[in-house]
């Protein structure tokens, strides 16, 4: 009786280490796990001439997922995810679930100038391939930071992949990029961007210039198009190329719409009421396109 007991007690505490240690969707490494492996790595390096990687590997579209399909739908995308990363990984390398749509892969080996690259490519050439969600064919892909030991902490070399990470999703998605110092310092100020672009439609910052648009064959004007332009307080003005994929990735683009559309619409109004009626055109960015208060704002 005594050593069935402690059989039982023996069996709950592994089962609770493993829960503590464990990602409960994926049965993946947690992020406790993860920090503790790529903290024994960093020590074997000191001893070692070996490298370690760390890639950190970003879902593209699981928020399109979950919208259109459901969470239940979105856990099902996830866990066959992590069994693709699983099983397209070396058995010297690790996997693990951060959080959300979030991995880790930690790479331990003596050539890190191409094995992590190549393990990165084998990770997107592998997502290629739609996932099954229900029944429907998903598509998938993603998109991956890489950063290199050179003494951080478990958490500082995590940071970095994920700042390289964001630059791979500027860069168009469905590629790797390798962490560089400069990188923080354009992340932050992306970062500081963003928190400004939130209240710079409220402060009046934001503005309309338009273009004429012309009768080729007559040389005569046709319309306008009504162009985006931010004048930020202590930057100056701001390019339309920068601002508005940070308003589209955000989602400040959703309010910042119908004030163009309605601001657009005046204008054409009034040099209609000067007597020069005008056709007017304005852009619709894709994010406004999957918000059903569109065709009311129109």
């Amino acid at each position: 009786s005594r050593g069935r007991a402690l059989d039982l007690v023996n069996q709950k505490t592994e089962q609770l280490e493993y829960q503590a240690l464990h990602d409960t969707l994926t049965g993946l490494p947690n992020r406790a796990l993860l920090l503790d492996r790529i903290q024994h790595a960093i020590a074997r390096q000191q001893r070692d001439p070996s490298g370690v990687a760390v890639l950190f590997v970003d879902l593209d579209n699981f928020k399109a997922i979950n919208d259109t399909l459901g969470h239940a739908a979105g856990d099902e995308y996830l866990k066959a995810a992590a069994g693709r990363l699983s099983a397209t990984l070396r058995s010297s390398d690790t996997v693990g679930r951060l959080g959300g749509d979030e991995f880790i892969v930690l790479v331990e080996e003596p050539d890190l100038l191409g094995g992590p690259k190549l393990v990165a490519q084998r990770i997107i050439d592998m997502f290629a391939e739609p996932i099954q969600v229900g029944g429907i064919a998903t598509p998938v892909s993603c998109s991956i930071g890489i950063a290199f030991s050179r003494g951080e902490s478990p958490e500082e070399l995590i940071h970095n992949a994920d700042v390289a990470m964001y630059r791979a999703k500027a860069s168009g998605r469905k590629r790797y990029v390798m962490f560089e110092p400069d990188m923080a310092d354009s992340l932050a100020d992306r970062i500081n961007l963003e928190w400004d672009l939130g209240s710079a439609l409220g402060n009046g910052e934001l503005t309309l210039v338009y273009q004429p648009t012309f009768d080729l064959r007559t040389e005569e004007t046709t319309g306008v198009e009504a162009l985006l332009r931010w004048n930020h307080p202590g930057r100056g003005p701001v390019g339309p190329t920068e601002f508005i994929p940070i308003a589209e990735d955000s989602g400040l683009i959703v309010p910042i719409g119908p004030w163009v559309l309605d601001t657009a619409c005046a204008q054409a109004a009034e040099w209609t009421r000067q007597g020069y009626p005008v056709r007017m055109a304005f852009n619709v960015s894709a994010v406004q396109l999957d918000d059903e208060s569109l065709v009311d704002d129109v």
